[in-house]
């Protein structure tokens, strides 16, 4: 992720004179600048330069996350968690993207505390996790950029021991082999790889064999992503902390308070339960009236 190795390594290329190359940018790539001055013929792959006339290949971004999220809309989750990784680099740009027009289409709000952007390897997915888990109302879903971010989640999960579908969903991109060897298995987004390889190099192939040929303008191939779905997704349930006093165990509402007790009503607000005061006389004794609702 550092621009300064990218341009040496770069530049050794440019010292053995190569044909042409494939090339995925890192963060503030200056790439596209060096490539364009030694007229290289270049493919951009995966992660792209913010450049218009730049020959690419890469996966529909903004559409898989948006399949992804409305997989999780439809399973009933509102409150969904998103670590976005690093805005600088496309394929997150366009994944938020994606997950903007789900969550617009179906008409429901992307909460500041449960959008979380940032470095993109597997500690700062702990930390995100954590500060997820940690929010006094969190999320019911997970949705982490890339698979570095996951696997951090799923170390925050392990150490906060929440269950994974009962308690909270997780879903990822990138579907390694060990997706499907975790337990529970993990739901992803399958990147078309081997297709973005083997349309790359044709491309390119072309581009040097051919170089006089006249092209309308810049080729820009966009691959659509597969959404594998396993156990790590599942309907959204009820909240997993601060459940509320059972009914049955609840004075009656006709139950006059003492001069030391608080008359309290309960009220559900999304999946936590809070405390709204009705009467306070002094804090030593909480008397909870039966007004709670099943939900």
């Amino acid at each position: 992720e550092d621009y300064r190795i990218e341009e040496l390594q770069l530049s050794a290329l440019f010292s053995r004179r190569v044909d042409g190359a494939l090339l995925a940018c890192c963060v503030n790539s200056r790439a596209y600048e060096m490539i364009t001055r030694r007229r290289i013929p270049t493919i951009f792959i995966d992660r792209l330069p913010h450049a218009p006339n730049a020959n690419t290949v890469c996966t529909d971004n903004v559409h898989a996350a948006q399949t992804a999220a409305d997989h999780l809309i439809n399973l009933g989750h509102r409150r969904i968690g998103m670590l976005a990784g690093n805005l600088e680099l496309s394929t997150h740009h366009d994944r938020l993207e994606g997950f903007r027009k789900a969550m617009q289409g179906s008409h429901l709000p992307i909460l500041d505390e449960c959008l979380i952007s940032g470095d993109v390897q597997i500690e700062d997915g702990f930390k995100a996790g954590k500060r997820l888990l940690e929010l006094p109302i969190p999320p019911s879903v997970i949705m982490a950029s890339n698979n570095k971010l996951l696997l951090g989640v799923l170390q925050a999960v392990e150490e906060k021991g929440v269950n994974i579908p009962g308690e909270l969903s997780v879903l990822g991109f990138d579907d390694n082999l060990w997706n499907k060897h975790f337990n529970p298995t993990l739901t992803a987004i399958a990147q078309p790889a081997h297709e973005i390889g083997r349309r790359s190099f044709e491309l390119l192939r072309e581009m040097i064999e051919h170089p006089d040929t006249d092209r309308a303008g810049p080729v820009r191939l966009s691959l659509p992503a597969e959404l594998r779905v396993r156990r790590s997704t599942a309907p959204r349930t009820k909240p997993r902390a601060h459940r509320p006093p059972s009914v049955d165990h609840l004075p009656s509402r006709h139950h006059e308070p003492s001069a030391n007790q608080l008359w309290c009503s309960i009220t559900f607000v999304g999946p936590r339960w809070t405390l709204t005061p009705s009467l306070i006389s002094c804090p030593h004794e909480v008397m909870v009236r039966d007004e709670a609702r099943a939900f």
